[in-house]
């Protein structure tokens, strides 16, 4: 049977034949890219969520951001970015990459003693600083910045706050979100840390709900972008600190990945390192920083209307004032800045300073009795604050008494006419409300207010307790404020011979005692007897051997402070002591006088027998920086011993740009050894032109020695990176505690501590090694811990000396009684 097949059509036929062929070619493109699509769908998704979350943020960032930028002194004037400059922190050597030691180089930061509680004494004086990003970007996860009332840890915890919300902008990329407060602001409800930080958010920042603020902090800490700066715990007395300790203990536990930054007392840190943070000392600032600081207040003035008929004032102003020596405090220089400008000149000492200022700040309507009456009718525990209704029944006696309309001539007028327009009177509330806006008060809760700056407090209320017996040493120790109106209270002849006991038998191991007195040279004068007395028992010290010589160094910054013509004196005569460690001092004392008469001596001491001491003097010459010391230095670096001219040439390479072409003067040199020296005072120059010089004398110097050390530093420059982050490993957990368990044979526990390992490293280990076991030994210290840190602290052999002085301070900040053991 023949079947007949239909006809086909050709071109329908492959017509078709194509089109299905295109059809699954376009389906296996798709099934290929399903993958992709679904990822960028995914990406997509992510995004528009990160951009929502971003502007949900937004508020939150903003909400930090207006607050950092209020949180300084003038802030009524201008905003703080105007005037920044970024706070640093000095570095211990723990977190310092380890230095070329086959060079030498970096030797300058081994020379003087780590004094964390007087960072006034290296303000000018190279130490290794990081600014607080840097060093949160590195991983440092719970840092704690500590500084004297006055010396900027506000500013510098609201400067971190400000950099982290750069940027900010709705739709910018999700960063670091900065939650920023203070300790004292926060209503504690006894639920949890982290309700009452919402509770805190949600009454401050608007249109955010408590939910979303939850939801925008919880996604932060688990992207490791939130950071909690909390300011206020330096105000608080070892019990409140304690309590504000296990509340922010609680809080790293609701945000596990936070990085926090707290403000702590340089004295008093309780037991925030028992939690994880590590205590940084703020760098105070030195002559550079000063000058940047007026040179941006100057500019930031003449923008003010106040200044638009002034500016040829302002300019001499600004001359004189980078021609004197300035307070060391950011507080106190911004008072004098600020007087200065408005022409006010009644500045030169602290009293005047704040008597002028208080008149400025309250339009000229109140005299500085009214003021010492608010802070007399204040309640000083646990911080100094005032009712409202109290400080407005102070201020309304006070107008009554003192009010009056100010002479046309006077500086106050244009700064009392744009704050109260009736010149015939003043309401007590607007003066309050002046009062609050530039800091003179901190309004904390909704009837209470904090006097802001504790120095300025104390100043005012110091003849309160004229009369009444100087309080006992653990009252001084154990509370900041306590501590701050002691080094601040007028001394009587009837507490003179109180002070002979108080300052010879209350802290025998570490001198606190005569340590805080010292404070009360800048109330004396020359002929007082108090004065004679803190000079020779001072001079005394410093002489005395069973004192390490970082415990001695701790004495010297308030003598020279002090400015007694007897300083030189007495610092040119322990020139000539037969004591290395006093002709240290010496050494030290006088480049700190920055002083051009001790120039010879410093010369002199260069040359000493000991190289510590000439290493010493060398710093000093460079500090000072005159022709003479230029010469003297340069006379180091061609006669003495090898690791003195390394020193010295790494001191001129901070000199710009006098020092860099010294250095490269010196590569050209006869004296090989001082070529040598050279190349490791330009290796801390991060400069192209530097490696063309290295590769020319690595191939072009005639002695070897010098193109070996130009080779070394081309091939190992000196790392940018100042700071390496502090990880804390158990330590049984450690391999570091197993190799010296089997070293010294001794068995390890289950659990706990080997303290037996430790203190065996302890006596016979390294330096290094030493340190290792003293952290650990130091997280649960013991009355056995204090008994031998004390042994070591006064045994003039050890090479352990000065870290047992350091830790024996950490210990008395957290509340021990050393004496006691």
């Amino acid at each position: 049977m023949n079947l007949k097949l239909p006809a086909i059509d050709l071109i329908s036929f492959w017509f078709g034949f194509v089109l299905a062929t295109i059809f699954w070619l376009i389906l296996l493109r798709i099934t290929k890219l399903i993958p992709k699509i679904r990822k960028s769908s995914a990406e997509r998704r992510i995004h528009q969520q990160q951009m929502k979350s971003a502007s949900k943020e937004h508020g939150l960032r903003l909400f930090a951001l207006r607050k950092a930028q209020s949180f300084h002194l003038a802030s009524s004037l201008f905003p703080l970015d105007k005037i920044f400059i970024e706070p640093t922190v000095i570095t211990p050597a723990r977190f310092l990459p380890a230095s070329n030691e086959e060079s030498g180089v970096n030797s300058m930061y081994r020379v003087l003693p780590y004094t964390p509680e007087v960072p006034e004494l290296v303000a000018d004086f190279p130490v290794i600083k990081n600014s607080l990003l840097s060093i949160l970007q590195a991983g440092q996860q719970y840092i704690a910045v500590s500084a004297n009332p006055g010396f900027g840890k506000t500013t510098a915890l609201a400067g971190l706050a400000s950099q982290l919300c750069e940027n900010l902008s709705p739709t910018a990329k999700p960063g670091y979100l900065p939650v920023f407060f203070d300790y004292i602001k926060i209503e504690q409800s006894g639920e949890n840390a982290g309700s009452d930080l919402l509770n805190y958010l949600s009454a401050n920042v608007k249109g955010i709900s408590s939910s979303t603020l939850e939801d925008l902090l919880l996604n932060a800490n688990s992207s490791q972008r939130l950071v909690i700066l909390v300011d206020g715990l330096d105000r608080l007395s070892l019990g409140d600190l304690a309590k504000a300790t296990a509340w922010i203990h609680e809080l790293q536990g609701s945000y596990p990945q936070a990085y926090f930054v707290i403000s702590c007392d340089p004295f008093l840190t309780g037991d925030i390192e028992e939690i994880g943070f590590t205590i940084f000392p703020l760098s105070v600032w030195g002559k550079e920083e000063k000058h940047q600081f007026l040179h941006q207040w100057k500019n930031t003035w003449n923008t003010l209307k106040l200044a638009q008929n002034n500016k040829p004032r302002i300019e001499r102003a600004y001359h004189w004032l980078m021609q004197e020596e300035n307070p060391d405090s950011p507080f106190d220089l911004t008072i004098k800045t600020w007087l200065t400008f408005n022409g006010i000149a009644e500045c030169s000492t602290e009293k005047a300073r704040y008597s002028s200022y208080l008149n400025l700040i309250s339009g000229g309507w109140l005299k500085q009795p009214v003021f010492e009456a608010l802070t007399l009718a204040a309640e000083e525990n646990p911080f100094p604050t005032i009712t409202q209704e109290k400080a407005l029944e102070v201020l309304s006696l006070g107008l009554e008494s003192t009010a009056e309309v100010i002479p046309p001539s006077s500086a106050l007028t244009s700064q009392k006419s744009q704050i109260f327009a009736d010149n015939e009177g003043c309401d007590p509330k607007d003066v309050l409300s002046f009062l609050v806006k530039n800091h003179f008060f901190d309004q904390i809760f909704e009837e209470k207010l904090l006097f802001s700056n504790a120095n300025l407090y104390a100043c005012l209320v110091s003849k309160k307790n004229i009369s009444s017996p100087i309080p006992a040493f653990s009252e001084i120790t154990f509370s900041p404020i306590s501590r701050i109106l002691f080094e601040n209270r007028q001394i009587s002849q009837n507490n003179f011979q109180e002070i002979d006991s108080w300052l010879s038998r209350e802290d025998s191991l570490l001198r606190r005692d005569h340590f805080f007195a010292l404070a009360w040279l800048k109330q004396t004068e020359l002929g007082d007897p108090l004065r004679g007395k803190l000079f020779r028992q001072t001079a005394k010290l410093l002489q005395d051997t069973s004192l390490s010589i970082g415990l001695r160094y701790r004495f010297l910054f308030a003598l020279v402070k002090s400015h007694d013509p007897s300083i030189s004196t007495l610092f040119t005569y322990f020139a000539s002591s037969p004591d290395a460690a006093v002709r240290q001092i010496s050494a030290f004392a006088l480049g700190a006088l920055h002083d051009e008469n001790t120039i010879l001596t410093l010369v002199k001491l260069s040359k000493d027998p000991s190289l510590e001491v000439q290493k010493v003097a060398c710093i000093s010459l460079n500090k000072i920086w005159t022709q003479s010391t230029q010469s003297a230095l340069l006379d180091v670096i061609f006669s003495a011993d090898e690791s003195v001219r390394t020193l010295a040439c790494e001191l001129v390479s901070f000199h710009i740009p006098d020092g860099y072409q010294i250095l490269q003067e010196l590569t050209t040199t006869d004296n090989f050894l001082a070529r040598k020296a050279a190349v490791f005072g330009l290796a801390h120059i991060q400069q192209p032109w530097v490696n063309a010089i290295f590769e020319k004398i690595s191939t072009e110097d005639t002695q070897w020695v010098v193109r070996d050390a130009a080779k070394f530093t081309l091939e190992h420059p000196l790392s940018t990176v100042t700071f390496l982050p502090e990880k804390r490993i158990p330590v049984l957990e450690n391999p570091w505690t197993l190799q010296k368990a089997e070293v010294y044979s001794v068995p390890l526990p289950d659990r706990g501590i080997p303290t037996e390992l430790l203190y065996t490293i302890l006596e016979k280990d390294t330096l290094t090694n030493k340190q290792i076991a003293l952290d650990y030994l130091n997280r649960q210290p013991t009355a056995r811990l204090i008994e031998t840190l004390a042994k070591i602290s006064t045994d003039t052999e050890s090479d352990f000396r000065e870290e047992a002085v350091n830790t024996l301070f950490c210990l008395s900040k957290r509340g021990l009684n050393l004496q006691e053991g």
